[in-house]
């Protein structure tokens, strides 16, 4: 009887659960967006709240076919321009120092990228990932203005120094 309690164990660690969107406090709007192009299979991101690997969640799937629902309510500049498949919009708590790990795979290479970014509250981001090559990289700007005059304004965006990678066992990508 004791083996079941450990397996279960092992079964749930390292698994993430759903996002959680704020509902109000100090939070920004981020879209995760993922350009589709042949080879691309699709991109899992997962958050850490408050920097610590030990809760991770998963902030948004993109595969080209399906998405993660966006949050109610965004009102990210331009959502509407982009194809279905491509992006996720949602909240997320403004934080000096927000964590998270973007795993996509393009022709059957799985590349993973463990950033670390500033989010300011009341503002509204876009979270690219990106490749170059058989690289995969995350650029990050702030929108600002309407889609009629939108500007994109680079943010600095670094390779966590202590990467979480909890979130992704058992999982594609």
């Amino acid at each position: 009887m004791r083996i079941i309690p450990l397996l279960l164990l092992v079964l749930t660690a390292g698994c993430s659960v759903k996002y959680v969107a704020p509902l109000d406090g100090d939070r920004a709007q981020v879209r995760i967006f993922a350009p589709q192009f042949a080879g691309f299979s699709g991109l899992r991101v997962v958050y850490y709240n408050e920097s610590s690997c030990d809760a991770p969640m998963v902030f948004g799937v993109i595969s080209g076919l399906t998405t993660t629902d966006s949050d109610p309510g965004t009102s990210i500049p331009g959502t509407s321009m982009l194809e279905a498949g491509t992006y996720v919009d949602r909240f997320i708590t403004a934080s000096p120092k927000v964590q998270m790990t973007f795993r996509g795979t393009k022709s059957n290479r799985i590349c993973t990228a463990p950033v670390v970014f500033p989010l300011e509250k009341d503002k509204r981001y876009e979270l690219a990932y990106l490749w170059k090559g058989d690289r995969c990289y995350v650029e990050l700007n702030e929108l600002v203005g309407s889609v009629d005059a939108l500007q994109k304004m680079r943010v600095p965006v670094t390779r966590a120094e202590n990467p979480c990678y909890s979130g992704f066992s058992g999982v594609a990508l």
